[in-house]
């Protein structure tokens, strides 16, 4: 291997903040298979640490069973040996949630997702983005769930503690920030979404790569709602007995026409 896992892990993070999934499942799988028969002292933690982040490129390109392998053992194992707040726990936990939400297993999300959101784990630690991520993604089940006006109001919460942690350029900010404005146009408030995607938009033209893919969704977007015949695009409750489906979420990029994180 001429990369040390260290330097896959940033290789790795890197693609995913540019949304480049199937490039950062690569560098995982090159870093997770090399912790398999890693013993050296002191490896536990980036062992974990890289399964983890695996678990969540996997989702990313719908590998959902092979996700569902790796993280409900892990999510288990750090739970029982480093406790329920670790921030290692809670980063598992929450993909893992994510996972089942996705598979349409809303009793197992549900449950991941307060796992996540009642640990101790501090919102400044490297778990707090993981527990922002799960507000959003507790929103989603919400609304699938039929709950829609609780769900409007979580995922505004959501999308403000993200935006005040993380930044108006931050790419969960923004994808957050899209989905919002569709969940505001669905349910009849297209002037605050049509706002909303304005000041994203702009945020990620002068943040962003310019040919982040995020830049192409939120200006699609706002052409869509700006146009006589918008459309309601995303956040329909899932039929009564789900099969593997696709629930967008701070994990997962919003309207790249995938199947299936």
């Amino acid at each position: 291997m001429t990369q040390s896992l260290d330097e896959l892990l940033d290789t790795a993070r890197e693609h995913l903040a540019g949304w480049r999934f199937e490039a950062a499942r690569q560098a995982l799988r090159s870093a997770y298979t090399a912790t398999r028969t890693d013993s050296t002292p002191g490896a536990e933690a980036t062992a974990a640490q890289i399964a983890v982040l695996y678990g969540e490129v996997l989702r990313d390109t719908n590998q959902l069973t092979t996700a569902i392998n790796i993280l409900e053992p892990l999510a288990a194992d750090l739970h029982t040996r480093r406790g329920p707040d670790d921030p290692l726990t809670v980063q598992a936990y929450a993909v893992l949630g994510a996972v089942y939400h996705d598979l349409g297993h809303l009793d197992h999300a549900q449950r991941c997702y307060q796992q996540v959101l009642t640990s101790r784990a501090s919102p400044h630690s490297p778990a707090g983005r993981a527990i922002r991520r799960t507000a959003a993604n507790l929103a989603f089940l919400h609304h699938d769930q039929g709950d829609h006006e609780q769900a409007l109001r979580e995922l505004t919460a959501a999308h403000a503690a993200i935006y005040a942690y993380q930044g108006a350029a931050n790419v969960d900010t923004l994808h957050i920030a899209a989905e919002l404005a569709a969940l505001l146009h669905a349910h009849g408030h297209t002037d605050q979404a049509q706002q909303l995607l304005h000041r994203s938009l702009h945020h990620a033209q002068a943040g962003l790569a310019g040919d982040h893919p995020l830049i192409a969704l939120l200006g699609t977007d706002l052409r869509h709602l700006t146009t006589p015949a918008s459309r309601h695009r995303r956040h329909t409750p899932p039929p009564a007995a789900p099969a593997a489906q696709q629930h967008r979420s701070p994990w997962q990029p919003a309207n790249l026409n995938r199947t299936g994180a």
